[in-house]
């Protein structure tokens, strides 16, 4: 029963809106070592925090990763 939830969230999640038909794997692969370096220090920070709710874990990420492709 939790596969069927969990699928069916991630169903019903859309593509970022980055303004651009670039995709957003595109613009994270490049950015430069400073910036992913970072970005893999709050991904590991995140989802290591077991009192963080996911979901909150991924829109602290989403912000992250908003903040540093501009």
């Amino acid at each position: 029963m939790a596969e069927e939830t969990k699928e069916k969230k991630l169903d019903e999640k859309k593509p970022a809106q980055t303004g651009s038909s670039e995709s957003l794997g595109d613009k994270i692969s490049k950015l430069n070592e400073d910036k992913l370096a970072i970005l893999s220090s709050k991904i590991s920070g995140y989802f290591s925090n077991k009192s963080m709710p996911r979901e909150v874990a991924w829109k602290l990420l989403g912000d992250e990763i908003e903040r540093l492709i501009k």
